[in-house]
This record gives structure tokens, C-alpha cells and sequence, in this order.
């Protein structure tokens, strides 16, 4: 449905002046500029706003966020270009505080803004002169602070020079000084403070000539002759340890040994068999230790070496592969009492059957229907259970006709009947749906046609149960679902009287809020007419 409309009253210029008899509270909007008013009287009006209006106020106010307060922009002149000045809240205030600026300009030039009355919070213009200096007192005294530099005391108006560097900064707190840049060491050397107590002195020997002392880039430790630090292998360069440093009397543990490969390095006496690890499982890929021969040869074996060897020596009326597949040979085994388990020994023929064969070796089993000569071809089959047999029925299939030659009668609930023929004929005057309905439906059980087109919406005809009214429109669902689903109301046309979504020529909007005391009109267009 289209959204409601409501036109206002609308004038070419400011009410104001123009219009006597208005609301309090009644709104008004003039061409020019698109304003926008609210009469406070019979004929006087606050100007509330317009897109004029809106675009001077926004151009220079941006509002708040999470992250940056209020900003007001004050631009240069439209002659001048486009730069601006932002005057910007912090994200974040303490306390609330005002800062009023002073009441007259600065007596003479090279006055600043910077003193501050607490107590009246009104900001004043101090006279910039030869000497003077800014008291500053440090309220965070874990913050580091970036000394500065000024020319020689001059006896001129002008501001001193300052100079600063940020590699050089100051903690109060902790008393240290940080320089991030380059130091320089004099002759007698340089002292560094410990992290907790002590001093830690460089002192720069007496050489012939320049020394280079190179330093690790990465993080570490120095370990010295005189510390008890510890030195790891990461710090000893690649093979500069050989065997003349190892003690004779060292304990070497075997996983730093080599593979030995020499032959006669090891006795067979040496080897601890009973002492290894037990297995209860044997796979082909297994290896064996064999004495090839007995010559002296040691040599590996797979389990599946022994397998092909042992199956090998088997023989008779059974053969086993080297894989291990077992095969009984033809005729050697004797069916009845030479076997375990069930083998069949003849068949019989149940309800409905004939049986034509009898049991014997290699017989193939013939079973057919019984009465089978006297049933019709397309015709569905029944059970004649007095003569157990099957039967001809009422109902005749050739593939494209069924035909019942007795009553149809179709029982049970929730039943879907699909008649699919190009006219239907009712010779009946009335109607019936739902027949045999008791107690109060469901609100979803909807009763009426459902009507089906292909690709477009399907249209239902009938009683809406949830909401109680009789209701045409489009729906997806189809005569198969219990409830006609979601209807969208569609034109309904009855003596040139439309009554649709949107209001149109001999169209009118009825509308229904859901509930069964009330109704209401929708999309209808109120002109109030100009000032």
C-alpha cells in the first residue's frame, strides 16, 4: 500500500502578514525556499526551519560522535576560497567549564591569548616582552618532557626564538634523562645507572690506534670473564669444537651418536632382545634379521617372504596362494551331513503360486501366479482370499483412460482429489466445502477456490478464518495446503466501484486494522487548499 499523504497549507510567501485565522500549532510551508512554520497564534508563526535555513546552519555545525565532540567551521570569504577554522570539543571533558574571551582587544600588537581567570574563566591578552618567561608546573609527573632552547637574553619587545629536539626529553619522576639520538664519550668515559642500584662505567682503555667493538643487533646478554653468566651453544660458532676438546671422562648419551655402519662394530651378544618392545600385531611390511644360508650373511626378510614360503609347502584338495586366499578344489566337498549351517533343499509355493520344478542338484526353481490364464490384460488386480488366488477387479488401466465400472466413494481426512479435465459439469445446485466441520475452525483453516496461473500469483476467492472476512487476493500457496497462506488484497470491481490499495479514479482505499471492531481509511488525499 502507497504511504498516507496529507498536503499542508502552502503559500508563496511567509504567512506572517498573510494568513489571520490559523491554529496554534498548525503547520505551513511557502514556495520560497521550501520554510517551514508553526502559528503560535491566529497570526503570528515561528519560522522552524526550510532548505535555505538548513544549509546555512549545517555548513558551519557538525555534530558530535563517538570519537570527536562538536565542531563549529567558520570559513574565509567566498571571494578569499574555501579554507575554514575548526574550533573543536574534546571527545572526552572532565568537568564542564566555560572560557569567555575578553571584552576589549589587546592594547597594542604582539600581545597572546593566554592567561586564564579561574574564577570569572574569562580568557585576557597578555604584553609579549624582553625577558619575559612562562611558569609551567608539571601536574603528571611520570610524563617525559622535550627541553627547549632559547637565544641569549636581548633586550628587544620581540618573542624569544625557541628551539627544541625531539630526542632529547626529561621524566621528572624518575630523574632521567633520554637521549634517542647519538651520544658522544669523552676520555674519562661515561657512567650508566643500573635498573635498581649501582653503576655500570665505560671507561675507554689507552690505544695505539682506532678500536672497533661491535655489538650483537639482536637482544641478549654479554656475558664477561668476570660474571657467572652462562654460555650457550647458539654462541659458539660452527665447527670450531673438535674431539681433542671433548674430556675423555665425558658421558656422551647414544641419540648424539651417529649411525654406526662398519661392520663387526656391534656382537650379536651386544644386542638386548628380550629387553625390547613387545608387539601383538604382525603386518606384511614387517622385517625380520635372517642368516642367509647360515653363511655369515646377515639379511633382511618381509613377513610376507615367510608367508610365500610356508603357503608354498601346502598341497591337496586345498590350495592357498601367497596372498593367503584358500581354494577347495572342485567336487572335493560333500553337501548334508559333510557341512555346517542351512542349504536349501527344495522350495513350496505360498499363497498365490504354483510351483512347476522339483529339488535336484543344479534345478532351477519355476514359480508362477496362480489363476494367472484367466486375469485381463489393463486390468487392476484384487485378492480373492477364499480361493488365495489373484482376481480381475471393477477398474480398467489402458495408460491413458482408467475406467471404474462400479461406485467411487473416497473416505478419510485431509484427502487431495486431482481432477485434471479441460471442463468439469456439476449437476448439483449447491456447493458444499469443508463438509463435515465441527467445533470452531482453526484460525488457519481458510475455506474458498484457489485459483492457479501459471507464473503469476494464484488468486483465492473465500473466507479469510484468522481474520474473519470474506477476501479476495493473490497468494503462493496451492489447493493442496491447508490454508490459503499470506493473501495480498487485489481489486475487487462491482458497479464501477474500485476498491483497491491506491486511491484512483472511482477508486476509494477501505482499510482493515486487524481487528473486528474497527475500520479505518487509507491514502486519502486532504488539501487544504493555499493562504
Amino acid at each position: 500500500m502507497a504511504a498516507p499523504r496529507l498536503r499542508l497549507r502552502r503559500g508563496s510567501t511567509n504567512p506572517e502578514g498573510n494568513v489571520t485565522n490559523a491554529l496554534t500549532g498548525e503547520p505551513f510551508v511557502d514556495t520560497t525556499g521550501d520554510n517551514f512554520y508553526i502559528a503560535d497564534s491566529a497570526s503570528t508563526f515561528i519560522h522552524v526551519g526550510g532548505s535555505s535555513y538548513t544549509s546555512r546552519v549545517d555548513s558551519f555545525l557538525t555534530a558530535k560522535t563517538t570519537t570527536v565532540g562538536d565542531i563549529v567551521t567558520l570559513k574565509e570569504g567566498t571571494t578569499n576560497g574555501s579554507n575554514t577554522i575548526d574550533i573543536k570539543a574534546p571527545a572526552s571533558v572532565t568537568a564542564s567549564y566555560d572560557l569567555t574571551l575578553p571584552a576589549a582587544k589587546p592594547g597594542s600588537a604582539g600581545a597572546y591569548l593566554l592567561e586564564y581567570d579561574q574564577g570569572s574563566e574569562t580568557l585576557s591578552f597578555v604584553e609579549s616582552g624582553a625577558g619575559e618567561s612562562v611558569e609551567t608546573q608539571n601536574t603528571n609527573t611520570d610524563s617525559s618532557f622535550f627541553l627547549t632552547f632559547v637565544d641569549s637574553n636581548n633586550s628587544s619587545a620581540g618573542l624569544e626564538t625557541v628551539f627544541t629536539d625531539g630526542e632529547l626529553s626529561y621524566n621528572p619522576n624518575s630523574d632521567i634523562l633520554t637521549v634517542s639520538g647519538s651520544v658522544s664519550v669523552g676520555s674519562t668515559g661515561i657512567d650508566i645507572a643500573g635498573s635498581t642500584s649501582g653503576t655500570v662505567t665505560l671507561v675507554t682503555a689507552a690505544a695505539a690506534g682506532t678500536t672497533t667493538i661491535t655489538l650483537p643487533a639482536t637482544t641478549g646478554t654479554v656475558v664477561t670473564t668476570g660474571d657467572s653468566g652462562t654460555v650457550t651453544s647458539t654462541m659458539i660458532a660452527n665447527d670450531t669444537i673438535v674431539n681433542a676438546d671433548i674430556n675423555a671422562s665425558a658421558g656422551i648419551v647414544d641419540t648424539k651418536l651417529a649411525t654406526i655402519s662398519t661392520a663387526d662394530k656391534v656382537a650379536i651378544s651386544a644386542l638386548d632382545i628380550d629387553g625390547g618392545t613387545a608387539t601383538t600385531t604382525l603386518a606384511d611390511a614387517d622385517l625380520i634379521i635372517v642368516d642367509d644360508g647360515g653363511g655369515g650373511t646377515n639379511r633382511k626378510a618381509a613377513l610376507t617372504t615367510v608367508t610365500d614360503y610356508t603357503f608354498a609347502k601346502v598341497s591337496g584338495d586345498v590350495t592357498v596362494t601367497s596372498a593367503g586366499v584358500a581354494t577347495i578344489q572342485a567336487n572335493s566337498v560333500a553337501l548334508g551331513t559333510d557341512t555346517t549351517g542351512n542349504y536349501v533343499g527344495d522350495v513350496t509355493a505360498g499363497e498365490g503360486l504354483a510351483k512347476t520344478s522339483s529339488a535336484g542338484e543344479g534345478q532351477t526353481v519355476d514359480l508362477a501366479f496362480k489363476n494367472a490364464a484367466n486375469l485381463t490384460s489393463n486390468t487392476v488386480l484384487k485378492w480373492d482370499d477364499g480361493n488365495t488366488q489373484l482376481v480381475n477387479s471393477s477398474i480398467v488401466d489402458d495408460g491413458s483412460t482408467v475406467t471404474i465400472t462400479g461406485n467411487l466413494t473416497v473416505t478419510g481426512t485431509n484427502t487431495v482429489t486431482n481432477v485434471q479435465t479441460t471442463n468439469t459439469q456439476v449437476t448439483d445446485a449447491l456447493l458444499e466445502l469443508g463438509n463435515g466441520t465441527t467445533g470452531t475452525p482453526a484460525p488457519t483453516r481458510d475455506i474458498g477456490l484457489i485459483m492457479e496461473r501459471g507464473d503469476e500469483s494464484n488468486i483465492f476467492v473465500g473466507f479469510d478464518e484468522g481474520l474473519d472476512l470474506f477476501i479476495a487476493g493473490s497468494t503462493s500457496n496451492i489447493g493442496s495446503n491447508s490454508t490459503a497462506g499470506t493473501i495480498t488484497p487485489i481489486a475487487f470491481l462491482s458497479l464501477a466501484y474500485n476498491v483497491t490499495d491506491i486511491a484512483g479514479t472511482n477508486e476509494v482505499v477501505i482499510g482493515y486494522n486487524g481487528t473486528s471492531s474497527q475500520r479505518e481509511l487509507q491514502n486519502i488525499v486532504v488539501d487544504a487548499g493555499t493562504y
